[in-house]
């Protein structure tokens, strides 16, 4: 159902300029649901794969949206692999500026919310030790 009402779900909203698209999924990461998100975001990739497309936001965008809206929920299953994008798309989503220029942990830290805070920081470190393993 997730499936046909994001792919479904394709038109602008003349006033603001957002698709149908953009409203259910922060809808989703307002609400920190979870499985909704998930499941949403597994409807717009394909092997893996995640590609912007005109209807649906940049992965930076929608991890922004996650921090503003603390969706611990979210985050968590996008960090930890349940959405099925390769763990390459989420470093990059922990370690570049998100579109405001700043990082993931420093949204979460400015709102208090240590689980998110947390989450982000255990990502860096990890993908920092990947990193020097790895080299």
């Amino acid at each position: 159902m997730v499936e046909e009402q994001s792919k479904s779900s394709t038109s602008s909203n003349p006033s603001d300029g957002t698709t149908k698209v953009e409203k259910v999924l922060e809808e989703f990461i307002r609400n920190d649901d979870k499985n909704g998100f998930v499941s949403f975001i597994r409807s717009f990739s394909e092997d893996g794969s995640f590609s912007h497309t005109e209807n649906m936001p940049p992965l930076d965008e929608i991890m922004m949206w996650i921090c503003c809206h603390s969706a611990e929920g979210c985050a968590t299953s996008l960090l930890e692999g349940e959405t099925g994008l390769p763990a390459v798309v989420v470093d990059d989503l922990i370690n570049v500026p998100l579109p405001d220029g700043l990082y993931p942990l420093h949204h979460a830290a400015r709102n208090l919310r240590s689980r998110l805070t947390d989450l982000c920081f255990c990502a860096m470190v990890l993908a920092l030790i990947c990193l020097v393993v790895l080299n």
